[in-house]
């Protein structure tokens, strides 16, 4: 068992009792990096078949292109957190006025 200090002079406990805990916010942290994913899943399937399949060549470095498409995937979950935390909410309280 970890015992770590905290803020305020709080002591937390890390054992088994937390391990569910630990998985929930895990899960609560990929749920909207798996709805990205899902989004952007046509997009990514553009690429390759415009790679092969119209232009017919082979995909000039691929690592840069992984790279950039996790750097979109995680771009967008950012956006989109940012709208549900600026956006929306002054949208809901423009539209009850």
């Amino acid at each position: 068992m970890l015992r770590l200090a905290g803020t305020q002079g709080v002591v937390r406990t890390w054992g088994k009792e937390s391990r569910a805990a630990a998985i929930s916010r895990l899960r609560a942290l990929l749920r909207p990096v798996v709805g990205s994913a899902r989004d952007l899943t046509p997009i990514m399937a553009v690429i390759p078949f415009s790679q092969f399949a119209v232009l017919r060549q082979p995909v000039p470095d691929l690592g840069a292109l992984l790279v950039g498409l996790v750097l979109v995937l995680f771009g967008l979950v950012l956006f989109v957190r940012g709208l549900g935390l600026g956006l929306f909410p002054l949208g809901e309280s423009m539209a009850t006025e």
